[in-house]
């Protein structure tokens, strides 16, 4: 056989129980025991990397789905999350200690597939003592779904982040990934990313999709059940907001760059409805850092200019922006430098060119 072990593993000593590990789709198979009465099955699922996705969409599914013996006069109770008898629990890792990702029971075609966080998902089958004959179980394959990305950030819970340029080499590239497998309803995610007090962060999307909510746990009816918002801080601001994204109104994202102001930029997904297989806003997000020493004061309202007065410092250096990332126009940018020294020291002013590098084969001098 190709997968010897394609419906799992019998756990000694019990009924029901089967542990699946290592799964690939079309390697792992997972079905109810026909129909008994009174039974309690657990399946132990597992794939080598995350995320664990259950085939279950557009699969026959019916657990509780008729209540009496008379096929023709038994009505069938829908697809549900209320489940009084007969039910299956899915749980995201090993055992019942996991956060539970819903309840189903009911009859018809299962709307939508379920990706757990991780590697592991156990699936818990129930049977009430006086289930009717009529009902027929459930099957699905398992497999494992792309999505997860190493990332040098640091996590605080769930899915709140930290990016620093301390752990970025100068000159490179970071990513972040939007949530892609199941979260409960209300969930929230940050991504700080925050450089140097020299630096501006820069964030791009390579890639950014927007689709309706199709596998939501919590229905919700009005505008913007989901939103992904980009803050020009270090927090949540309302008078700072770059960007705002909603699952019912925004468009996908032609290339554009995102640069703060500071040195630190926000980000913060916020769903209403949960989902059982990841969000409706999915983006895959750049980000790096890049310098914006200033040797003199910048003035306001102005793209580049800075001056230099003396009695701040004497002497010193200047030169042209080292990011011409901020100057990203069809327009010609002019910087202009002041210097000032108070006209009863009667000072003269000494500039010193040391160095100049010019696109263009002229000499800027002559």
């Amino acid at each position: 056989m190709l997968y010897p072990y394609r419906r799992g593993e019998v756990v000694p000593n019990t009924y029901c129980e089967r542990v699946f590990t290592d799964c690939k789709l079309q390697s792992c198979f997972v079905q109810s025991p026909g129909y008994p009465r009174n039974l309690h099955c657990k399946y132990y699922l597992n794939t080598r990397m995350p995320f664990i996705k259950l085939y279950i969409e557009n699969e026959e599914f019916n657990v509780d789905g008729q209540r009496c013996e008379n096929p023709m006069m038994c009505p069938m109770k829908p697809l549900s999350t209320n489940c009084d008898c007969d039910y299956i629990r899915i749980y995201d890792g090993k055992n019942e200690d996991a956060p539970l990702i819903g309840t189903f029971c009911g009859m018809g075609r299962f709307p939508h597939s379920i990706i757990g966080s991780g590697q592991d998902v156990m699936v818990e089958f129930i049977s009430s003592p006086a289930g009717p004959f009529l009902n027929t179980g459930f099957h699905f394959n398992v497999g494992n779904w792309p999505g997860h990305v190493e990332t040098s950030g640091s996590r605080n819970g769930t899915c709140d982040w930290v990016f620093s340029s301390d752990t970025v080499d100068r000159g490179q590239e970071s990513t972040f990934l939007s949530l892609a497998h199941w979260y409960p309803p209300g969930t929230s995610c940050s991504y700080l990313i925050r450089g140097r007090p020299d630096e501006v962060v820069h964030m791009y999307f390579p890639s950014f999709r927007v689709r309706p909510i199709e596998a939501p746990i919590r229905p919700y009816d009005g505008d913007c059940g989901e939103t992904l918002i980009i803050y020009d801080a270090d927090r949540e601001d309302d008078a700072r907001i770059m960007k705002m994204f909603c699952d019912t109104f925004s468009r996908p994202l032609e290339k554009h760059d995102f640069i703060s102001t500071g040195s630190a930029m926000f980000v913060k997904f916020e769903s209403r409805t949960g989902s059982y297989d990841g969000s409706s806003l999915y983006y895959w997000a750049q980000y790096d850092f890049f310098n914006n020493t200033h040797y003199g004061k910048p003035v306001e309202d102005t793209v580049c200019d800075e001056v230099f007065e003396s009695f701040v410092r004497p002497e010193g250096k200047f030169g042209s922006p080292l990011n011409t990332l901020l100057y990203k126009t069809e327009e010609n940018v002019v910087c202009r430098y002041h210097f000032k020294a108070p006209r009863y020291q009667y000072r003269r002013i000494l500039l010193t060119i040391n160095s100049t590098n010019f696109k263009e084969n002229e000499d800027p001098l002559q």
